[in-house]
C-alpha cells in the first residue's frame, strides 16, 4: 500500500507540471509498460521476504530491465513520456492493478474461493 501511495504523491507531482516531453524514439508500448511496471509491483513487495538462507533480495530493477531487453535510460524516458499523457498513464496503471488481481486469485486459493462466494452472494470485497 506504500508503495501506491509514493506513486500517487510523484504522479501528482509530475502531473502538477506543465512540462510535455516529446515522444522518444525507442519508447516502450503500453503493453510492455504494463507488464514492467507489474514486475517492478512485484519485485517491491518481495523485498520484505527472505531467502532460505535468510539473505533479503536486493534491487531486483536490473533483473527486470534484462528481462525485457531495455535499459534504464529508455524505461526512464519512457516512463517519463508516459507520465504527461494521463490517460495513457493511467491505462497502464489499470492493467497492472488487474493482472496482480489476477495473479492473486490464480496463486491464492482460499481467495479465489472467497471470490466466488462474494460473487454468489453480491458481496462487496473488503479494502485491505
Amino acid at each position: 500500500m506504500k508503495n501506491w501511495m509514493i506513486l500517487c504523491v510523484v504522479f501528482v507531482g509530475i502531473s502538477c507540471t506543465n512540462v510535455i516531453y516529446n515522444k522518444p524514439d525507442n519508447l516502450i508500448s503500453k503493453e510492455k509498460m504494463t507488464e514492467i511496471w507489474t514486475d517492478i509491483m512485484l519485485g517491491s513487495a518481495a523485498k520484505s521476504l527472505q531467502t532460505k538462507d535468510l539473505r533479503n533480495y536486493k534491487n531486483l530493477m536490473p533483473v527486470i530491465l534484462k528481462k525485457y531487453g531495455i535499459d534504464s535510460v529508455q524505461f526512464v524516458t519512457s516512463n517519463r513520456y508516459y507520465t504527461t499523457q494521463i490517460d495513457a498513464y493511467e491505462k497502464i496503471f489499470e492493467g497492472v492493478e488487474n493482472r496482480l488481481k489476477e495473479l492473486k486469485r490464480r496463486y491464492d486459493p482460499k481467495g479465489a474461493e472467497l471470490d466466488s462466494i462474494q460473487k454468489n452472494y453480491n458481496l462487496e470485497p473488503k479494502a485491505n
